[in-house]
């Protein structure tokens, strides 16, 4: 008898289970499901097109913009980055855009109506624009002190990363130095200081190879240059390690500097 009402409770509760994941296996009608507006992205029609080298500006742009999906909008965008097609026919533009408040890339010869919120100008040749404007900016100018002292630049940076920390103060004394070197006036320390933050460092083999080319390079003052790499770890108060000790004799060796 025992034996006959555990079978029965078993058999009970399997159809219990069993009516239950029927339940639960039913589809929803769509109009219960719902869905967080929250987490879905305004749709754009996305392309991504670099041409040659990235160029650094910041520039306000109202434009009416078409992209490739035939839609078209009204922005308000700041622009962060652009690059130009080689025969300037069109420029590819990284930039914050107000209306989806996130940011975006645009084409040029999307545009069909450009201003620039700053002055209120009617832009025609945007790639032209953007060229000229980033031509006349502190960004061109700290670009342009790169290019020319890229050597002493990364040498100085790696000397300064050896503790695995970068300051402003070690950023201070190159900024000096390479300002120095530019002799361009129109630049303040604290925006080289800023451009800085950005510098990613080199390696121990590319290091020795700048040495390389800062020695037979005739346009450098080595003992400038050297005296800059003393100042750069000076400016550490802690105790230096090792790295930092050996650095400084190392470039006077491979700079000949008794």
């Amino acid at each position: 008898m025992a034996a006959l009402v555990i079978f029965l409770l078993l058999l009970v509760g399997f159809l219990l289970l069993v009516i239950s994941i029927g339940k639960d296996s039913q589809v929803r009608p769509t109009s219960e499901i719902r869905v967080d507006s929250s987490e879905r992205e305004e749709e754009d029609a996305w392309e991504h097109i670099e041409y040659g080298d990235p160029k650094e500006l910041q520039i306000d742009f109202h434009i009416s913009y078409k992209d490739a999906q035939g839609a078209n909008t009204e922005r308000d965008i700041r622009v962060k980055r652009f690059s130009c097609a080689d025969d300037g026919s069109d420029a590819f533009i990284d930039a914050y855009c107000f209306m989806r408040k996130g940011w975006r890339n645009f084409r040029t010869i999307r545009i069909n109506r450009c201003v620039d919120l700053a002055t209120g100008e009617m832009i025609v040749d945007v790639p032209n624009y953007l060229l000229e404007k980033y031509e006349a900016s502190p960004r061109r100018q700290l670009d342009l002190i790169r290019e020319t002292f890229k050597d002493e630049l990364d040498a100085l940076v790696y000397v300064a990363k050896l503790d695995g920390r970068f300051s402003k103060k070690q950023k201070g004394v190159i900024s000096n130095y390479l300002l120095m070197r530019s002799g361009n006036n129109a630049l303040n320390k604290d925006e080289f200081i800023d451009y800085l933050k950005y510098d990613e460092g080199i390696s121990q083999t590319q290091f020795s190879r700048c040495l390389g080319r800062i020695e037979k390079n005739l346009d450098v003052n080595n003992q400038n240059f050297y005296q800059a790499a003393i100042d750069t770890i000076e400016t550490k108060k802690a105790a230096k390690k090792a790295a930092e000790k050996e650095v400084i004799p190392y470039i006077a060796k491979r700079l000949k500097i008794k």
